[in-house]
């Protein structure tokens, strides 16, 4: 039997229609049944009272026709499809033996980069500088405690005595200019915080890893290096020169190769045996951030030969798109993510869509309003489903509302990127891959072998797939 494109969503539809129209048909003969007995009660009191015979009783109820046969063969198929899809993501997935490699080195690294923080904040503390400007401020904290405290509400200052020696007036007003000097000096002065004696501020892991996302083909965890102050060439190059020395101790890291890229502001730490890992230590400052930009700043990251403040800023927003991640992804959307990420390296329609717009797209697909507050609790054959209805019902197409960037403060669309060219070829690759799934034929799309069972309960028409489907040679 070959199974129409009516038999996803309209399919159930009608069935319900046809359930709705049974059981209205069963209340009406039970209705009718209670409506015929309570007349015969009333007409055989009538027949005792008049002294006549009884009229004769009911017939027996008749049985209700069974209910219309239920149409199981959209639920047998999600079932086909949710097979087919776990069979794929098992293969996306890295086995045990990877990951446990992969926290292995991670854990080495960040152990590492604690080492490295601890002897920089002590180099830090040796300096005149720092030693100086600590004890500017302790002695302006100092000051501050030695001032007396204001006399309380409804207490009055004992009077002054008089004093008539002119050498004293004149050294009281020596110390309101001495006093007048401390409190110009606290001002400007910024009090002493815990961590004014740090270099590194913290170190946090963010990628792939914490998102539970990472793909056989690319095993990578990314940690991200926060410093106080904003991090330089010189800086940069010795995090590189002490994480050599450090592994060239350790018995653990004899095997670990080093690589930096000074342009994307990452440092590469790379194991090849028993499995092949990678960490990338990205270094950057919450202080982008935070100032506002202007000529006169990049004059002076120029002159101090700052790290590249696009490349620092691309880090603290892989660090904002990963707690999103966290807090809204489920195990379903990580799945559909997943096999999308794997789309886009098969098919060259999908390539030009980046990781974070598959995930926005994926979560915005599977949240609606019902699932406004809690996250979605779709399949993942629904929301895999959902995509696709997404972008073939053109919604790259002119006239767009776009993606909104939820990690940013300024209104960005992430998928402003993409040229004319490629929206359209989205647009017929998802159409193709929407009617492939309505036919059955989800193999196609994941580019696994054909499965042996329900092989005849839908076949595509004989038309050749768009360019933009095809998958690449």
């Amino acid at each position: 039997a070959v199974v129409s494109t009516q038999s996803g969503h309209y399919g159930r539809g009608s069935q319900y229609r046809e359930e709705e129209r049974w059981y209205r048909y069963i209340e009406g003969i039970k209705r009718q049944e209670e409506e015929h007995r309570q007349w015969y009660i009333q007409e055989r009191q009538r027949c005792e009272r008049l002294g006549i015979a009884p009229p004769p009783p009911p017939p027996r109820p008749r049985p209700p026709p069974p209910p219309p046969a239920r149409d199981n063969s959209r639920k047998l198929l999600n079932n086909h499809d949710a097979n087919l899809i776990h069979t794929k993501h098992s293969q996306l997935q890295p086995s045990k033996t990877e990951i446990a490699e992969l926290e292995k080195l991670m854990k080495l690294t960040e152990d590492t980069i604690e080492l490295i923080s601890e002897e920089l904040d002590e180099e830090h503390m040796q300096k005149p500088e720092y030693k100086a400007w600590k004890a500017k401020n302790t002695a302006a904290d100092d000051t501050v405690e030695s001032e007396p405290a204001p006399a309380p509400e409804g207490e009055e200052l004992a009077p002054e005595v008089e004093n008539s020696d002119p050498e004293a007036t004149e050294t009281t007003g020596a110390e309101t200019e001495e006093n007048m000097d401390a409190e110009e000096t606290i001002a400007a002065v910024p009090a002493i915080i815990e961590d004014d004696h740090l270099v590194i501020k913290s170190c946090i892991r963010i990628g792939d890893l914490p998102k539970h996302s990472i793909m056989k083909s690319k095993i990578e965890g990314v940690l991200a290096v926060f410093c106080v102050k904003k991090p330089s060439i010189e800086f940069f190059e010795k995090i590189f020169m002490k994480l050599k020395m450090k592994f060239a101790e350790t018995e653990d890291a004899l095997d670990v190769v080093l690589a930096s890229d000074i342009s994307q502001v990452t440092i590469f730490v790379k194991r090849t045996e028993p499995v092949a890992v990678e960490v990338k230590i990205s270094i950057t400052s919450a202080v982008f951030r935070e100032e506002e930009v202007n000529e006169s700043i990049l004059a002076e990251e120029k002159s101090s030969r700052v790290l590249e403040r696009k490349a620092c800023l691309d880090v603290l927003g892989l660090l904002r798109q990963t707690k999103w991640f966290e807090s809204r992804m489920s195990v379903s959307l990580i799945v559909v993510l997943q096999l999308l990420k794997d789309l886009s390296k098969r098919i060259p329609a999908w390539s030009p869509l980046s990781t974070w717009s598959l995930e926005l797209l994926v979560e915005r697909c599977a949240r609606t309003k019902g699932y406004s507050s809690q996250p979605p609790q779709f399949s993942p054959p629904e929301v895999l489903r959902r995509v696709f209805e997404l972008f073939a019902s053109g919604f790259l197409l002119l006239n767009s509302p776009g993606l909104n960037d939820p990690c940013e403060k300024e209104s960005v669309d992430v998928l402003a990127y993409l040229t004319n060219q490629e929206r359209e070829d989205l647009t017929a690759s998802a159409q193709y891959a929407l009617r492939l799934m309505v036919y059955n034929q989800l193999y196609k799309i994941l580019g696994i072998a054909q499965p042996p069972a329900l092989k005849n309960l839908g076949q595509v028409p004989r038309s050749a797939a768009p360019s933009s489907f095809k998958q690449k040679s």
